[in-house]
């Protein structure tokens, strides 16, 4: 028998047995977007944007394991056919083609291209009419690049395009905080339509993008605190940047000879005063375009259409003057870069 004795356990006291202290271990996201792997920070993997992503105006880009990637479970053959699930192909068709191609024709900015492709489309997924939208723009862009189906697309665009119309309209003159977004992506939709539309017959005194960009315009005042906050607020801060461009003065007076044209012909002093508004707006135009580096955007030319408002009423009213002035403006189109929906 071993006259010794047991050996005494360390109590947890006793700090010289006391193991390496471990670190807390923070869980780990192996399924995040690869913006959050690149900037080394958690991503909480919310699709199809994640928070860090949205919240920082970036894009978010998810890629699929390696296993899901290369490796398909085997799947057993019914042994009845089954019922063809209603998906509309076309409408899946026409979104697929929005979020890979069309969105990127609508600006030449990224981030706002961005804006279309993600946080407009989850926008618009929430209301019909603003969905009908989105189709009928797509189908219009697609019928421009097929020849065979470009009569069946262009079709289908008008019936979206109707059926979106009829069912907005009973909102637009009861818009409130819940439906002002979703008006605002259908107001600017519809001008893309109807630039990209051409009509069959003239049956206005001008084109009927006049109309929709003064329109839009007056919706963005009346319900600008709602949407500064929302989905559009990107968009509408760069407009506001691109804006006070105008408001430098600029080395050249574009506008000489045609300022001089108008006050030979306009005796009235009040026509003439409206006519000079329009035509300092325009010369601020092509300062704009002539004189300021880097890409010119949609807003430096349309926003003419807005602060002219008092003179398309002479353009309505098709005066030589006025057709003259709005020519100086047409030119300025073709500075714009080439979209299929300025080509009609």
């Amino acid at each position: 028998m071993s006259s010794s004795t047991p050996t005494t356990l360390p109590t947890s006291g006793t700090s010289e047995h006391r193991g390496p202290k471990t670190k807390r271990v923070h869980k780990k996201s192996r399924m995040g977007c690869q913006t959050c792997k690149h900037r080394r920070i958690k991503c909480g993997e919310e699709k199809p944007i994640c928070a860090h992503c949205e919240r920082r105006g970036e894009e978010c880009h998810y890629t699929l394991p390696f296993h899901t990637r290369h490796y398909t479970s085997p799947v057993s053959s019914p042994q009845t056919p089954a019922a063809a699930p209603n998906l509309g192909l076309l409408d899946l068709e026409l979104m697929h083609n929005f979020c890979t191609s069309t969105y990127a024709t609508l600006s030449n900015d990224s981030a706002i291209r961005d804006l279309w492709r993600i946080r407009i489309v989850r926008l618009c997924l929430n209301c019909d009419y603003a969905m009908l939208a989105i189709l009928s723009v797509s189908a219009l862009h697609l019928s421009h690049f097929s020849t065979e189906r470009r009569k069946f697309l262009r079709e289908r665009a008008i019936t979206y395009h109707n059926q979106a119309l009829s069912i907005a309209s009973a909102f637009i003159d009861a818009y409130n905080d819940k439906n002002a977004q979703h008006l605002f992506a259908f107001s600017i939709l519809t001008i893309y339509y109807s630039f990209a539309q051409t009509p069959e017959h003239d049956d206005g005194l001008y084109p009927p993008w006049v109309v929709l960009i003064k329109g839009c315009t007056s919706f963005m005042t009346l319900a600008r605190s709602t949407l500064l906050v929302g989905t559009f607020s990107a968009l509408l801060q760069k407009a506001r940047r691109r804006l006070e461009l105008r408001e430098q003065t600029f080395k050249t007076d574009y506008m000489q000879q045609l300022r001089f044209f108008v006050d030979e012909t306009i005796t009235d002093s009040e026509r003439r005063s409206v006519y000079h508004d329009a035509i300092h707006g325009l010369n601020q135009t092509y300062g704009v375009f002539y004189e300021v580096e880097g890409d010119k955007d949609l807003v430096d030319i349309f926003s003419w259409i807005v602060f002219a408002k008092d003179f398309l009423t002479f353009v309505a009213d098709e005066e030589e003057e006025a057709l003259v002035v709005l020519s100086y403006f047409c030119v300025l189109l073709h500075k714009l870069p080439c979209q299929w929906w300025l080509n009609s």
